[in-house]
């Protein structure tokens, strides 16, 4: 009986698409985190909405 690499387990065993789902998940994931961090420091904070919020909360 012939053993297998770790690299011929991967392969039949579909690893390999398993790393380009987990890399396209992180890279949509990471993509959306910009996306909203973006968002909320340039058109919340600059627009002044969150400061208009939060003197609203504050009467």
């Amino acid at each position: 009986m012939k053993e297998l690499t770790h690299e011929q387990i991967q392969e039949v065993s579909g690893a390999g698409i398993l790393e380009v789902i987990d890399e396209t998940l992180y890279q949509v994931g990471y993509s959306v985190g910009y996306s909203i961090g973006y968002f909320y420091s340039n058109v919340m904070v600059g627009n002044g909405i969150v400061d208009d919020l939060a003197n609203t909360l504050g009467e």
